[in-house]
């Protein structure tokens, strides 16, 4: 684990994490961009597994199956 980045972040660590505002991960929360938090301690908090694993699958880490053979026959464009 991290020191810096805790497992479980508060909207504010969050924001820091991605570099954007508070309000901005309000609205990529709304937008389905990134998951929606739990609860812990009476506070929202966003599990830094889910949230990396929301920006692997914005960035094209994280290719399904079916696109990885799609790529494979027709290449990286498909």
């Amino acid at each position: 684990m991290s020191a810096r980045w805790p497992q479980l972040m508060k909207r504010r660590t969050l924001a820091e994490y991605l570099d954007i505002s508070e309000a901005a991960v309000e609205r990529q929360v709304i937008a389905g961009t990134l998951p929606t938090p739990v609860t812990f301690a009476g506070r929202a908090h966003w599990r830094k597994d889910q949230v990396d694993a929301a920006l692997a699958g914005l960035s094209g880490d994280d290719v399904p199956e079916y696109r990885r053979k799609l790529q494979a026959k027709y290449g990286k464009a498909a």
